[in-house]
């Protein structure tokens, strides 16, 4: 779901885009690579029920010695249980937001110009979610619904700024 406002207050103009999606399951393979090396950040971290969720057995688990890494990776099973790896999708995006100024009338004259519209720009300022890794948007594989939602190993998205200077004539 998106959402998309813009507010005028005389010459200024605030302007942004909200996305939030809601579940979803992303197959984290990003996670799976990481917990492989051994190098994920709660690779070492204890087996939580938080981490797991209820359909896990994990009574008795103290007693292997495994950590929240291990046990993902070891579960897993070069893929015959992939649960461990699924993770939730849901987050809320601040996609876009920006600034504009319509120039006054003694601006347009030094120009010779009709408008004059300097605007500043930001795009993907913040994402708030619980999923693991990146991004729980990025595709590796294109847009096509059949391979959708599998993180494997993406850069994250850009935070971008731009500053535009708009002269009409």
């Amino acid at each position: 779901m998106g959402f998309s406002s813009s507010f005028r207050w005389k010459r200024l103009t605030v302007a942004a885009t909200l996305d939030w999606r809601k579940g979803g399951q992303v197959s984290d393979m990003t996670r799976v690579l990481w917990d492989e090396g051994g190098t994920s950040r709660d690779y070492d971290a204890p087996i939580t029920r938080k981490d797991f969720g209820s359909g896990w057995d994990l009574s008795g688990i103290d007693t292997l010695g495994l950590t929240a890494g291990s046990f993902r990776y070891n579960s897993w099973a070069g893929g015959g249980d992939v649960r461990a790896y699924l993770e939730n999708g849901t987050n809320l995006t601040l996609r876009d937001v920006s600034l504009s100024y319509e120039a006054p009338e003694g601006w347009l004259q030094q120009l010779h110009a009709r408008s004059m519209r300097i605007t500043l720009q930001a795009r993907n300022l913040f994402k708030l979610t619980d999923y693991w890794s990146f991004d729980p948007e990025f595709n590796n594989f294109g847009a096509t619904n059949l391979n959708r939602f599998i993180d494997l190993a993406p850069f994250p998205s850009n935070r971008q700024f731009y500053l535009s200077v708009d002269v009409g004539w």
